[in-house]
C-alpha cells in the first residue's frame, strides 16, 4: 500500500475524516515514522548474523561491488547498518584477494607486525562513517551490508474545495487559484512532491498500520484490519 492509501484506511478506521476531528498530516507522519522506526528496531534485532537474511530484511540487502577506495578510505554509504557477512574482498597488486575485518587495536598491531605481509593478507577497520584499508593502494571493495530503510513521508496539496490531495512518488503539480502545498506554497508556483513510500514489501504494511492505529488509540485484530483493507482496495477497484 502506499503511504497515501494508508492514511486513508486509517482514517476510516479512527471513525475520522478529513476535516474537523481529523488526522492530520503532521501527526500522521510522525506515526507513521514511528512505526517504521519500531518494525526497523524491532525485525533488524532479531536476526542472528550467523544464520541466513530472513526474507523480511532481504528487502534492504545491498551489494557493494568494486566500490572506490582513495588512499586507503572507503567511504561507506550513509544508510549503511551492519554487515550481512564477514566475506569481503579488495583488488591488490591486480588480484582479488580476501580482506579481514578487524578491529583498531588488532590493526596496529598487524600493520607493525613483520609476519603479516599486508599484499597477500590485507585488512581493514570499520571507522566513523569509514573502511580504513591496509595497504592504502589496495582498491575495488567488495561486501554486503543491510541498510537502514528510508523515513517515510507523506505529502500533498491543498486543493480549491479543501481537500487533500496525495502526491506521488516524483509528482509535480501546478497550483490553481485557492489550491496551496504541503508546506504553504501559494498559487502559481509549482509544488514537487516530497513523499517517500515504505521500504517494506507489502506484506509487511499491516504492521505498521497496526503501530499507527495504536498510537490513535485504536486497538482492533489484525485480521479486521487486513478484512477492512481489502474491501477498501476492492471499493477502489
Amino acid at each position: 500500500m502506499t503511504v497515501c492509501q494508508i492514511l486513508g484506511l486509517v482514517r476510516a478506521l479512527a471513525n475520522k475524516d478529513q476535516k474537523g476531528n481529523a488526522i492530520t498530516p503532521t501527526q500522521y507522519n510522525l506515526a507513521l515514522n514511528y512505526a517504521n522506526l519500531a518494525l526497523t528496531n524491532s525485525e533488524f534485532s532479531k536476526w542472528d548474523p550467523s544464520l541466513p537474511l530472513p526474507e523480511i530484511l532481504r528487502t534492504f540487502r545491498v551489494v557493494i561491488a568494486n566500490g572506490t577506495i582513495t588512499a586507503g578510505v572507503y567511504t561507506v554509504p550513509s544508510d549503511f547498518r551492519e554487515f550481512t557477512s564477514n566475506q569481503m574482498s579488495v583488488t591488490v597488486d591486480s588480484i582479488l584477494t580476501v580482506l579481514d575485518r578487524v578491529d583498531d587495536g588488532k590493526a596496529k598491531r598487524l600493520i607493525t607486525y613483520p609476519g603479516r605481509n599486508l599484499r597477500e593478507r590485507p585488512i581493514c577497520v570499520l571507522g566513523d562513517g569509514v573502511i580504513n584499508v591496509f595497504p592504502t593502494d589496495a582498491s575495488g571493495i567488495n561486501f554486503e551490508y543491510l541498510k537502514t530503510p528510508a523515513t517515510p513521508v507523506y505529502d500533498y496539496y491543498i486543493d480549491q474545495y479543501r481537500n487533500e490531495v496525495c502526491l506521488a512518488v516524483g509528482a509535480a503539480h501546478f497550483l490553481d487559484p485557492n489550491e496551496y502545498g504541503s508546506a504553504g506554497q501559494l498559487p502559481g508556483n509549482t509544488v514537487n512532491s516530497l513523499t517517500v513510500e515504505l521500504e517494506w514489501d507489502d506484506i509487511y504494511h499491516i504492521k505498521v498500520i497496526m503501530n499507527i492505529l495504536a498510537q490513535f488509540g485504536v486497538n482492533l485484530r489484525e485480521s479486521d484490519v487486513v478484512q477492512f483493507a481489502e474491501l477498501q482496495q476492492n471499493k477502489q477497484q
